[in-house]
């Protein structure tokens, strides 16, 4: 077995999450509920210019700035998504 990795993990994680994904379109909010978490699309106020999005390990929620362009907010849940795989168990 190979010494503990990081990016070892972290590729072995994303490998799992997209074995069955494997062309476009990718249902990313599919993918984040199914692995346990809640997308919810939020009015961050005036910090709506400045913030995409952000992870609550403890309320199992990607939270993600719902005033972004569809394009913008799959890329958010994929990167909160990576957050929640890869340190919810920190």
């Amino acid at each position: 077995m190979l010494p503990y990795s990081r990016w070892g993990v972290a590729r072995e994680k994303a490998d799992r999450l997209t074995v069955a994904y494997a062309k476009p379109p990718i249902p990313i909010h599919r993918i984040a509920e199914e692995n346990g978490v809640d997308v919810v699309f939020a009015d961050f106020g005036k910090h709506s210019g400045t913030v995409a999005g952000f992870c609550d390990f403890k309320g199992a929620k990607l939270f993600v700035n719902r005033e972004d362009k569809p394009d913008r907010q799959s890329f958010t849940i994929a990167h909160e998504l990576g957050h929640w795989v890869l340190h919810r168990d920190l």
